[in-house]
């Protein structure tokens, strides 16, 4: 568990797991990291019951029936999680099922025209969820893309079906510490009031310095660094750098994007938590969900047998 009790992606999952939901996932053009975050956990059969990577523009035709529009779009995204659900009915019945697709457009070998962005959809038996991720383009490298998707994934999967992840407990060094633990070997050496270390006896007794007291005490030869200094010789490369007000370094510009990424990636799961909540509001009154994997514009009740 993180020492500041943040919820981790394990947590998550691990409340997923321990719910009674269990649903087909397909993903398309990105979002596979969802899929290896629910099976890195111990329980994923609780969960999972089939996923799939329709990656082709055949493999997702197969799999809808007919050729989409567009392969990344929230119509898409709906119209596959109607089919993961139907999918998922056929293995363990209309009880608390659910499917759940990905539609992804990410960083590539080639630049893109259109803008980087995915779409997740949720269907179950009382309504459709649908979440959008717009990603600043070029910003992020793929890896970083795909492990977004997969957060953002993640936390839209668990709020459409109601799953409050727990918050992080103490880890097992508060525990030991809460429950007064016996002392460590240390502190029972201190609290017995023990014979001095050797470093103590040797500090106490006025013993010899040691090779690094000597070198002090005796004004010893100076370091390179510091002949260097001394002889007023000209400046270091980084000195130079900084003299000069050069840019950013590498890694002062690595810590900045770090930071950026992590600000942006809070923004957006708090931003798809609000885009849920608001949706399942808006969708407190449902009509009959559609038969069919076309029609999603609004929160439908299950398709019958």
């Amino acid at each position: 568990m993180p020492e500041d009790g943040k919820t981790t992606t394990s947590d998550t999952v691990r409340a997923l797991h321990d719910s009674p939901h269990r649903g087909v996932i397909y993903t398309t053009g990105g979002g596979s990291l969802l899929l290896s975050d629910l099976l890195q956990v111990p329980g994923a059969s609780a969960t999972l019951l089939e996923a799939q990577i329709p990656y082709s523009q055949d493999a997702l035709a197969t799999l809808l029936g007919t050729p989409p529009e567009q392969a990344c779009s929230a119509g898409t995204a709906r119209d596959l999680a109607m089919c993961a659900y139907l999918r998922a009915r056929e293995l363990a019945g209309e009880e608390e099922t659910f499917g759940f697709a990905i539609t992804a457009s990410l960083r590539s070998t080639r630049p893109k025209k259109g803008e980087h962005r995915a779409y997740c959809a949720l269907q179950t038996s009382a309504r459709t969820h649908t979440t959008s991720l717009h990603l600043a383009k070029g910003a992020r490298s793929r890896a970083a893309e795909e492990r977004l998707v997969a957060d953002v994934a993640l936390a839209a999967l668990a709020q459409a079906l109601g799953i409050d992840p727990p918050a992080a407990g103490p880890t097992e060094l508060d525990t030991h510490k809460a429950q007064a633990g016996g002392p460590t070997e240390s502190d029972t050496h201190k609290a017995q009031g023990g014979g001095p270390t050797e470093s103590d006896t040797h500090k106490a007794q006025g013993g010899g310095p040691t090779e690094s007291d000597t070198h002090k005490a005796q004004a010893g030869g100076p370091t390179e660094l510091d002949t260097h200094k001394a002889q007023g010789g000209g400046p270091t490369e980084s000195d130079t750098h900084k003299a000069q007000g050069g840019g950013l370094t590498e890694l002062d510009t690595h810590k900045a994007q770090v930071a950026e990424a992590d600000a942006d990636m809070q923004a957006l799961l708090s931003g798809a938590r609000t885009a849920i909540l608001t949706h399942a509001d808006a969708r407190s009154t449902a009509t009959p969900a559609p038969t069919q994997a076309g029609a999603h514009s609004t929160a439908k009740p299950a398709p019958t047998q």
